[in-house]
Parts: C-alpha cells; structure tokens; sequence
C-alpha cells in the first residue's frame, strides 16, 4: 500500500487519531504515494511503524520518519520536525520519593530497629543505608538520572532546549514529543493492533 494508505490503515487498526504532516513529508522528499510492502504477525503498532518508516526512507540520506503518541491522536512527520515542538507536562513522580526500613546491622528483635534511610535513586539498585537525604536530593538523583538515560542530548544541560525541574512531589518536564512517550509509559503506538480491523489493503 502507499504511505497515505499506510496512515488510514494505522488510524482503523489502532483507534487513534491520525495526523499526518503531508508538507513537511514532501518538503524532506517524501511523497504520500511511497510505498511499503510488509507482511507482520504479533506485533505493536509502534514496531509496524518503525519498520514501514524504514522502507519509505531507504535510500533519502538524513531524513528519518517519526510518530508521536499525543493523548490519542498520533502524529506522523519527520524526527527533526517533532523533536523541535517542545511541550510542557507535569509528572508525578512521590512514589519513587519513598522511605523503606534501615534493618542493617540491626538483630531480628532488637528494640531499638526501625530507624529508616531513603531509598537511593543512584542506580545500584539498593538501599542507602545510613543516610537521610531530603526529597529535593532524591529528585535531584532522579533528574540526573532521566537527562542523562532519555534522550540526554534533547536536555538544556547537557545543550539541547529541554528542561525539567522539581517541585513538591513532582516534575515539571518542558521538551518533545517523543521524550515525553518514554517518560509517560505505553501510548497508541505500544499496542497491537485490533484483530476485529480490517487489515487488508485498501
């Protein structure tokens, strides 16, 4: 099928809104009638675009395809298109600011047990034993750890345009599309389509 038939195949089989940015496709070279031939079983949705993206860019240099999950429409442009649209969200993140029991170096019984240290964000995977840093430090760990894991270089502090900061129990995240999909969890793009969609070629 072609592109554009791809675009009202994915709006049928997922149920989301589908938006695509024909000018800026066919301003980057890519015309709605590129076509793509794929034969796929058990798959997200995320994956069938991915790889039908792939076929439609095989032999443009520097131009990638891109879809962004946005409440429930999906947005289909170039990377570099929606990677410059910033938009702000708020997070909250006060279950991973938690408190858990400090048992070290304690005996089962002892009266004195029940001291308690916060759980360290640094990435060890354990306890910090001994240690009581406040909320703040915790989502300062936590911060450190998103800009530098998601998309590090798409962050102010690390020279791109996004920012993030803490405030009682939450984040405040200013950056794209496709940082806040991997932040926020699955969105249309992460599930199968529909086996009740018509998934033959218009």
């Amino acid at each position: 099928m072609t592109l554009e038939e791809f675009a009202e195949w994915i709006e049928r089989a997922s149920g989301a809104n589908v938006v695509v940015k024909w000018k800026v496709l066919e301003a980057a070279g890519v015309e709605p009638d590129a076509m793509i031939n794929l034969k796929l079983k058990n798959v997200t949705m995320r994956k069938i675009l991915e790889l039908a993206f792939k076929q439609v860019t095989a032999e443009m240099d520097g131009v990638e395809l891109a879809a962004k999950a946005d409440d429930n429409t999906l947005i289909i442009s170039t990377r570099k298109d929606l990677n410059s649209e910033l938009v702000t969200r708020i997070y909250d993140v006060q279950a991973l600011l938690i408190t858990v029991p400090n048992f070290a170096g304690r005996g089962m019984g002892d009266p004195t047990a029940g001291g308690r240290s916060r759980l360290s964000l640094s990435g060890s995977g354990s306890t910090r034993v001994g240690s009581d840093p406040d909320n703040e430090q915790l989502a300062k760990q936590l911060i450190d750890t998103i800009t530098s894991s998601i998309e590090p270089e798409s962050w102010a502090v690390n020279g791109g345009k996004g920012t993030i900061s803490y405030y009682k129990g939450r984040i405040v995240v200013r950056n794209n599309l496709e940082v806040h999909q991997l932040l926020g969890g699955a969105g249309p793009t992460d599930v199968k389509p529909s086996p009740q969609a018509d998934s033959s070629t218009p």
